[in-house]
């Protein structure tokens, strides 16, 4: 199956990946924070920068994602 692409759509797309932080934004979670994150404990304003550093940072998304299932675990 062949997909067609438009260069007005390629360009969107470079655009896009361009626009992804290379480092993460905002300082990493702490421990409190990624607790309270996992058990949807975050006021709107803690949760909001919470959301925007775990969109780009890798290692505080997997730390809080594991967090999370462990706690879906335990009854």
């Amino acid at each position: 199956m062949k997909i067609k692409v438009t260069r007005g759509q390629l360009r969107r797309l470079k655009a896009d990946i361009m626009a992804i932080p290379r480092q993460p934004v905002g300082e990493h979670l702490t421990t409190e924070q990624r607790f309270k994150y996992a058990r949807e404990k975050m006021s709107s304003e803690e949760l909001e920068h919470a959301e925007t550093h775990l969109a780009s940072c890798e290692m505080c998304s997997k730390n809080v994602e594991r967090l999370s299932m462990a706690g879906r675990k335990i009854p």
